[in-house]
């Protein structure tokens, strides 16, 4: 699996938030779960419809978009 990482910052989780990642993939999240953590290029996880960013309590539902 390669290291993937979220393109510059991240505030946290949140319902309908963006994420572009490293691999030129980008993701909706689509679950109401919100979470605050401020990191840079923080490393993430994608497997299937779960994405895990690194120092976050959990796991949350995404959709991915392009």
């Amino acid at each position: 699996m390669s290291k993937l990482r979220i393109m510059g910052s991240f505030g946290g989780y949140g319902r309908d938030r963006f994420y572009a990642i490293s691999d030129g993939s980008k993701w909706q999240q689509v679950d109401a779960h919100y979470e605050w953590r401020f990191a840079h290029k923080p490393a993430v996880i994608i497997e299937g419809e779960q994405m895990t960013v690194k120092g976050m309590k959990r796991s949350v539902k995404v959709k991915r978009i392009n």
